[in-house]
């Protein structure tokens, strides 16, 4: 018996051998998925900001395209268009057909509101990023747009009655913005989005009474929170009464959200 369990040895150790790079590809494949969950949610959060997590992945990112660049593209049938210098009126008036464009992202958006409800021409257009000067006049352009599914509003100036014209888009599903002009009573309009699950605001002065109205949306599944007036307690009672949030608040998970994890954004 001594002299089996020696020559089993060998084959023990090579069994053990092959076993350790399955174990170990499936450890990562685990934790792959762990970080992945977190990481869909913290792209909604940051709807509109996959460009520069792109950029960022390669260590020689290309130069910025240019408008003639990406008009030129979008007229040629791509679904997505990011630019980085100043587009007005005039330079998208230039781009007259384009019938697959879904998404557009204007890092220096000088449109007007006639600007923005010129975009109505592109009838797959369902994402739409505009970093600038964005007010009432600009979003009751974009809900006319019963298309829009995501909406990316950083640095805007928008008022509860722009978000109360947001509110009545039946298929939008994320909403990014931030507007130091926007309350509590903006909050309260968004209970009415029957769509909305993706929910991130910045800079914005909402205090615990829009905790309470953003506990009332009942389709939303992820908030991100980043500069309030909201206190730790409100905090608390949205935890309580929508447990099933993802919930960040200035860039990170909130102590007491029950879903909360690990992980490095």
């Amino acid at each position: 018996m001594t002299h089996r369990a020696k020559k089993m040895q060998p084959s023990t150790r090579n069994a053990a051998a092959r076993r350790e790079p399955l174990l170990a590809l499936l450890l990562t494949a685990c934790l792959g998925l762990v970080l992945v969950g977190c990481e869909r949610n913290s792209d909604y959060r940051s709807a509109g900001e996959e460009e520069a997590a792109s950029s960022t992945a390669s260590r020689t990112p290309d130069p910025p395209a240019t408008w003639a660049d990406q008009r030129a593209a979008a007229v040629g049938g791509a679904e997505s268009i990011l630019v980085e210098e100043a587009v007005t009126d005039e330079q998208l008036a230039e781009l007259s057909d384009a019938p697959k464009l879904e998404k557009i992202v204007l890092e220096q958006s000088r449109l007007s509101p006639a600007g923005v409800r010129s975009l109505q021409r592109f009838p797959a257009l369902e994402y739409v990023k505009l970093k600038g000067d964005v007010g009432d006049e600009h979003l009751e352009a974009l809900a006319e747009m019963p298309g829009l599914r995501f909406l990316n509003l950083p640095q805007a100036n928008f008022t509860d009655a722009g978000l109360q014209r947001l509110s009545t888009l039946p298929k939008l599903e994320l909403l990014r913005g931030g507007s130091p002009q926007a309350t509590d009573a903006g909050m309260a309009a968004l209970v009415d989005c029957p769509a909305l699950r993706f929910l991130h605001l910045i800079d914005t002065p909402i205090t615990d009474t829009g905790l309470e109205a953003v506990a009332q949306i009942k389709t939303l599944e992820s908030f991100y929170l980043d500069g309030s007036q909201a206190t730790d307690e409100g905090l608390g009672k949205l935890i309580k009464a929508r447990p099933d949030l993802h919930l960040h608040v200035d860039q990170r998970h909130h102590d007491r959200d029950p879903r909360a994890h690990s992980h490095t954004h």
